[in-house]
C-alpha cells in the first residue's frame, strides 16, 4: 500500500501478526486504521507520512513499534499505547507535533529513548497513566518529561475486568 494516496481507511484482518516496514508509507490521505489484536509488531516506517491520521490506538497484543513507525503523521492528536508494549524504537513519533494526549495502559513505565517524541510534544501533551502509577512514570525517562495525570481506565467502554492469579486485569 506504500504511496497509495487514495487510501483513506483500512481494516487489517484478524490473523495478521505484523505490519511490515513501509506498509502504509506515504498514504497521505489515510485517516482510519483498525488494527486487530493479532498484530504483535508495527515495523519501521509502517505509517510514515500518513499525515491525515488523527488518532492511533496501539491495541493489546502489539509488543513493538519500529523506527519512524508513525513519523510525520502531522495531524495525529491522540495516541493510546496498550499495556503489552515492550519496546518503542527511535523516532517512532517524530514530526507528530499535534499530539495533545497520550494514554498509556501499562502499569510499568516502558523503557525507551527520549527521541521517540518531539520536544513540542514533551512540552505540550498530557500523559495519562493508570491509577497509582504516576510515581513510576515520573521516575522513568522519557515519560518524566510530560505533565502526568492518573486515569481510571475502568470507565472506558468495552474494557473487561478479569481476575487472574489474585490480580485484577482490565
Amino acid at each position: 500500500f506504500a504511496g497509495c494516496s487514495s487510501l483513506n481507511s483500512i481494516n487489517i484482518p484478524e490473523g495478521v501478526t505484523s505490519i511490515e516496514d513501509y506498509t502504509f508509507d506515504g498514504c497521505s490521505n489515510l485517516t482510519t486504521v483498525t488494527v486487530p489484536e493479532s498484530v504483535t509488531n508495527i515495523g519501521d516506517c509502517a505509517f510514515y507520512g500518513c499525515s491525515e491520521l488523527m488518532r492511533v490506538d496501539i491495541v493489546d497484543g502489539v509488543k513493538s513499534i519500529g523506527y519512524n513507525a508513525f513519523a510525520f503523521c502531522s495531524n495525529l492528536e491522540e495516541l493510546y499505547i496498550s499495556n503489552t508494549i515492550e519496546s518503542i524504537d527511535d523516532y517512532a513519533f517524530k514530526g507528530c507535533t499535534n499530539i495533545l494526549e497520550i494514554k498509556v495502559g501499562s502499569k510499568k513505565a516502558i523503557t525507551c529513548s527520549e527521541n521517540i517524541f518531539s520536544e513540542y510534544v514533551y512540552n505540550n501533551a498530557l500523559l495519562c497513566v493508570p491509577e497509582g502509577r504516576k510515581f513510576a512514570y515520573e521516575k522513568t525517562a522519557p515519560w518524566n518529561r510530560f505533565y502526568i495525570v492518573e486515569t481510571d481506565y475502568t470507565d472506558i467502554n468495552g474494557v473487561k475486568e478479569q481476575i487472574a492469579e489474585n490480580n485484577t486485569v482490565y
